[in-house]
């Protein structure tokens, strides 16, 4: 056990690290929203500029794609922020997430229509939020051009190509559906924005799931406020920033993935790459002579340890006198002999891995919670892994309160800013209505009409008449 903590230790990065990486990201997101030459971060403003009332109104559709599958839904947003909704998910298969991108949003187009079809709403002209989440850049509410895949994608002619304008092609095969595509987004803004309907002081969206990202409300380098798609995922990947503290074990799981050299920040955080970073240190520590082979030897196969064993594991305590669930996890590999060491030995590595993953994502929250300078911020958070690991939500809380004093101390700031993480409820599907709510809002030189309380389909006479 004491071997494996040594061989480890380099996993643990100090809170000075963690600050030194949030500046880091502060700065090159500074460089890229101000346009200067050289700049390593990709960022993407959203085009959305504004958030819920709670007042909203209307029958939505949404489409959520992001993984192996998708989901349709179908709306209805009742205000005093109540809203009510019906989904069905459709599976994306192998052959699809390798194939012509044609064929992908035909098939899209084929499971709404089916949905449309089973739930009366033919022929009825409907609103849809597509909630997208792979990298984009967008030109304006509703175009979204595709910059690269991840999460094993590899569709061919998609990149580069504005993502609604597919799907429009792919609905227009359908004479009865009447349908606009109103907006795309990512899960992330989705799920600032489904917060922000139940909480107006949320200002931060943030995904930790198969995937990473994190969204925020920028108000220093644009005209107005708008939400900007950080693409954290892919920090540290143009220019190496992050190279100090990645591991071997970190270059190795990058050799052997579909898009060596990308997503480096992602590799060491989202749920996709934990439980194999977990599995190739075990299978390294066991080459070393410091695990038992004959134990381990399961793990040699590659993708045999997920992270959701991870999240099991660490439902035990570090200190377990009996390890319960981690012999589960290796009762479900074929591994009945492993002993309470060899159990405390696998808590660890699984703990260690997961800290890191929480405290690189806190990291980057302090730092955007010290560029808004808000006195209070709700940030919205979802994704498999925080919702699954017992843990995870409690260590980006602590972690993210002890170093947000430090820029405060750093910069001699007097404002105290206070924070609260709030689970999201079905941010890739109601943020998605609701931003088409949003594109559907009245307006009046650009104001919403005050005395129009009618979104969606529903036409505000005051409006039609003064605009």
């Amino acid at each position: 056990m004491q071997h494996v903590k040594q061989a480890t230790n380099e996993l643990v990065l100090s809170d000075q690290q963690l600050l030194f990486i949030g500046k880091t990201f502060a700065h090159q997101l500074d460089f890229a929203l101000n346009g200067c030459a050289g700049q390593t971060l990709q960022v993407f403003p959203t085009f959305i500029d504004q958030i819920p009332q709670g007042t909203e109104r209307g029958h939505f559709l949404a489409l959520d794609l992001g993984g192996t599958n998708f989901r349709v839904l179908y709306i209805r947003l009742e205000g005093d922020r109540q809203s009510w909704l019906i989904n069905q998910t459709y599976s994306v298969s192998q052959q699809l997430m390798k194939g012509r991108g044609e064929d992908l949003f035909d098939y899209i187009a084929s499971c709404l229509f089916n949905f449309v079809k089973e739930n009366g709403l033919l022929n009825i002209k409907l609103k849809l939020g597509f909630t997208f989440s792979f990298p984009c850049k967008q030109t304006s509410r509703n175009q979204a051009v595709l910059t690269h895949w991840t999460k094993n994608f590899q569709v061919s002619g998609v990149v580069s190509r504005d993502i609604g304008e597919m799907l429009k092609c792919s609905i227009a095969k359908y004479e009865n559906l009447d349908i606009e595509v109103a907006a795309i987004l990512n899960d992330t803004t989705g799920t600032l924005i489904s917060c922000a309907y139940q909480e107006p002081d949320c200002r931060m969206g943030v995904i930790i799931g198969t995937g990473v990202n994190i969204c925020y409300m920028e108000s220093h380098c644009l005209d107005k406020e708008m939400i900007i798609n950080t693409e954290i995922g892919a920090f540290g990947s143009a220019n190496h920033c992050l190279d100090f503290i990645r591991t071997r074990w970190d270059k190795q799981l990058d050799e052997g993935s579909l898009n060596v050299g990308q997503q480096l920040f992602e590799k060491m955080v989202s749920g996709m790459y934990l439980g194999e970073i977990v599995r190739t240190i075990v299978v390294d520590l066991m080459k070393a002579g410091i695990l038992s082979s004959q134990v381990f030897g399961a793990f040699t196969a590659r993708n045999s340890f997920t992270t959701s064993n991870i999240s099991c594991i660490e439902l035990d305590s570090p200190t377990s006198a009996s390890f319960t669930h981690t012999k589960s996890v290796f009762e479900s590999m074929q591994i009945s002999q492993a002993s309470v060491d060899d159990c405390a030995s696998l808590h660890l590595i699984c703990s260690r891995v997961s800290a890191r993953s929480a405290h690189l994502v806190s990291a980057v929250i302090a730092a955007l919670l010290n560029r808004m300078a808000r006195r209070q911020t709700v940030i919205g958070v979802d994704g498999s892994v925080y919702r699954c690991h017992p843990h995870y939500k409690t260590i980006v809380n602590d972690k993210v309160g002890t170093l947000l004093p430090l820029y405060d101390s750093d910069d001699n700031s007097a404002l105290v800013k206070h924070f609260r993480l709030m689970l999201s409820e079905d941010g890739s599907g109601r943020g998605a209505a609701l931003i088409a709510s949003l594109s559907a809002r009245p307006t009046y030189q650009g104001v919403q009409c005050e005395d129009c309380s009618r979104l969606g389909q529903i036409e505000c006479p005051t409006c039609v008449a003064t605009a």
